[in-house]
Parts: C-alpha cells; structure tokens; sequence
C-alpha cells in the first residue's frame, strides 16, 4: 500500500539512515573494532527503504497523522495516477541509466583507445598474485590514478607514472582485491539502485558513503595480507601516488575524465585531494593491532571481547526491527513509527561514539 503517508515517512527514515550511515562511515574507531558491515547493511537498507516506498497492509497501516484525508488516499491510488507515476519514475530511471552508461563506455573508450599493454614484469605481478585471474593490465596516459573496470571482463589500467616495483605490487595488489571481493558488480548495483530512486538526493550521499566504504573494506582485505613493514611500504605507495596525482593535476586537462572509481586513492574527481579519506585510510592501516574486527583472542580483556559481539548484534537487531516498524510488519501507527526511527538513530549514533 502506497500513500502520501509512507512516500514521506520512507524519505524521513532514508534521510535518517543516510545521516547515520555518514556518522558511522566517519567513525574512524568505530571501523577499526568493527568493521563495515553494519555501515554496509544500513546502505541496504536505505536503498530498500527508497525504492520500495509502502507499507504492508495491517491493521494500523491507516493511522497516524502523516495519513492523508480520504479523499487524498483515493487520489494517491487512482489507477491513472498511478500509472502516471509509474511511467515517470521508469522514464527518470531509463535516461539516469542510459546517461551513465553512455558517459561510462565514453570515458572507458577514451582511457583505453591510447592506453599500451603493460611490460611482462608488471603482468607478471598480477600473475604471482594469482595464476588464474584473466586481468589485463593497461598503462594509459589519461587517468591520475590506477582504476579497475569491468564486471564480466575486467582489467587494469594504471597511469603512466614511474612507480617503483614496490609501488606496482601494492597498487596491483590493491586493484586484485577490488576484482577478488567483485566490487565492481557492487559499485554497479548500487548505482543500480540509485537510478530507480533517481529523484531522491539522498541516494546520491548514500552511494558516495558506500563506494567510500569498499574502499576502506578493500584496504583492511589488503592489509590482512601483509607484515607490519609491509603495511608501511604499502602507505609509502599510496602517498606517493598522491603527490603523483596532484602535481599531474595541475598541470593537466585529462582530469576532465575523472576517474571511474570515485576517492580511489583518496581524491575526488576533480583530481584534488580528499584529506579526509586519506587520514582515515592512513589511520585505519596503521593500527595493526586492530585491523580485524572479527579478532576475539584472548588477549583482548573479557568485556571487550563481550562488546565487541554485543554492539554488533545490538545495532543490527535495532536496525531490523526499524526497518519492520516502517513496513508495519510490527503493527504501529505512523507517528509512533517516526517518533521510533528519531529514537533509533540517536541510539545508533551514541552507540557508534562510546563503543
């Protein structure tokens, strides 16, 4: 059931989540000891929250002041305007798809029209990594930083920079993860997503929390792999690509392109560089001892190792039952539902700041 009651108390809880999803995500503490699953799942829900709308029949689904008149529900589930609706929801959703599949086959026809197949000693890189991994690794002269493209066929193309053999393992290292963990196919299904809820701004932030999340996901993935010195020479390369990329960008018109992955190296798309990525990226690498969140040894004191199961599970568990409440799979009225959701996500975030 669809009325003006649920299309405004589904923006009210997106906006909700979204401001809790950029509270978590910014949360450098909170990443370390847990992690970016419940930051991942809130995207979820978020996006489900937008692009579905309604609210389950039950027998106080009608009530609440956000409930509209009678005559406003006839209106609202009028077979003409809603078919009015429909085709305007899936006309916005077909030109934001067509749009960003022309402008990313434009871009991705550019970066690889000049782009020259990498030497055998930096494919071999990727071979040593895995024998099995059909990526191609491209050198192009008009990207700032090294990207990975494709979700059927993917490969590489790193910018035609002089890295040293240290900087090509961990940038390829850093792009095989990406291609190992397929965030490819979820960067495409969020903007997916977001292109059925082309006219909701929030699911532009939500998409930018998210890709940014992958990106400290994918860091952590890496790191879990190396040494301790290891992990520095990996922060050295990284660095490095940053002085790299904001020397070129002054200098050069090809940033017009910008990168396919958003914050890649921690800058945006313009080319300048985002000093808040960078820092959390740099603080979440250098606390080794906290670099997983699943960790429960028995070094870890006996209240730490209970909370760090504990606030997971208790976030999640309030997650779902917001999200049941907004369905009105747990019988409510509306305003109870709203004045639950405001509750919640102060909890979550007081949760995330004293955990």
């Amino acid at each position: 059931m669809i009325t003006a009651g649920t299309i405004i108390q589904a923006l009210l809880d997106s906006c909700l989540m979204a401001a809790l999803l950029s509270c978590l995500a910014g949360n450098t503490t909170f990443l370390k000891k847990y992690g970016t699953m419940i930051p991942s799942m809130l995207t979820l829900c978020c996006m489900v929250r937008m692009i579905f709308p309604l609210a389950l029949p039950g027998p106080n689904a009608g009530s609440g002041p956000l409930r509209p008149p009678a005559a406003g529900s006839k209106i609202i589930t009028d077979p003409v305007l809603l078919k009015l609706i429909l085709i305007l929801w899936a006309a916005g959703a077909l030109i934001y798809l067509i749009s960003y599949s022309l402008f990313y086959q434009v871009t991705l026809s550019r970066i690889h029209e000049n782009a020259i197949y990498a030497e055998e000693d930096v494919a071999k890189l990727l071979k040593d990594l895995d024998p099995d991994c059909p990526m191609g690794i491209y050198v192009s002269p008009d990207i700032h930083v090294p990207i990975s493209t494709g979700i059927f066929h993917s490969n590489i193309y790193l910018a035609d920079y002089r890295y040293s053999p240290e900087e090509l393992y961990y940038l390829i290292l850093h792009e095989y993860i990406h291609w190992k963990r397929k965030d490819m196919t979820r960067k495409f299904l969020c903007y997916l997503a977001g292109a059925l809820v082309w006219w909701n701004p929030i699911a532009t932030l939500v998409r930018r929390k998210y890709i940014r999340l992958l990106e400290l996901s994918c860091d952590r993935d890496v790191a879990a792999r190396l040494q301790d010195e290891e992990i520095l020479d990996y922060l050295q390369a990284l660095y490095h690509t940053q002085i790299l990329v904001h020397s070129q960008a002054k200098t050069s018109c090809h940033s017009c392109l910008l990168p396919i992955r958003s914050a890649v190296m921690g800058f945006t798309n313009s080319g300048r560089p985002n000093r808040s990525v960078l820092v959390q990226r740099f603080q979440l690498l250098l606390d080794r001892n906290q670099t997983k969140p699943k960790d429960l040894s028995n070094d870890l004191p006996t209240a730490e190792r209970i909370g760090r199961i504990l606030v997971p599970a208790s976030m999640i568990l309030i997650i779902l039952v917001w999200m049941a409440l907004s369905y009105k799979v747990i019988p409510s009225t509306s305003s109870f539902s709203i004045v639950a959701s405001m509750v919640f996500v102060t909890f979550l975030c007081f949760i995330s700041r004293i955990a």
